[in-house]
């Protein structure tokens, strides 16, 4: 039972102090993967109830181009990027956008990303027009 506390706070070690994840990760990072894609999931998730957050507060939703600005402005550069080291991105699909990420191959747009179960609908010109209308009441 010892020997199991020693080695979860080694993982957690690893995990969570960035200077010791970079020495030791490519040795261990077939065994984080699993808790990397955990703790994306719930990210991408995250991330996307703050977009729907902003938006109902009337904040400028941002444009996929702008999403990583976007981030780093409000949560911080490092929460811009997944476990990987990859950045998070935004993607349309169909009337919805997602927040993804590019997995354990750090390869957008492959089989391991990992997308939010979460969408944000795309706003229609029509709800452009009256947020701004919204916006401009004192």
């Amino acid at each position: 039972m010892r020997l199991l506390w020693i080695l979860i706070l080694l993982i957690a070690a690893v995990v969570f102090v960035p200077s010791l994840r970079e020495r030791a990760l490519p040795r261990v990072e077939f065994a984080l993967n699993p808790l990397y894609e955990w703790q994306t999931k719930n990210r991408v998730n995250a991330i996307t109830r703050e977009l729907v957050r902003a938006r109902g507060e009337g904040t400028r939703f941002p444009r996929p181009r702008d999403f990583q600005a976007f981030l780093t402005e409000r949560e911080g550069a490092e929460a811009a990027v997944d476990p990987w080291g990859e950045p998070y991105f935004l993607y349309r699909e169909g009337k919805n956008y997602r927040v993804s990420s590019a997995g354990s191959d750090r390869a957008a747009n492959t089989e391991d990303d990992i997308h939010s179960t979460l969408a944000v609908p795309v706003e229609t010109a029509r709800e452009a027009r009256e947020r701004r209308s919204r916006q401009r009441r004192p």
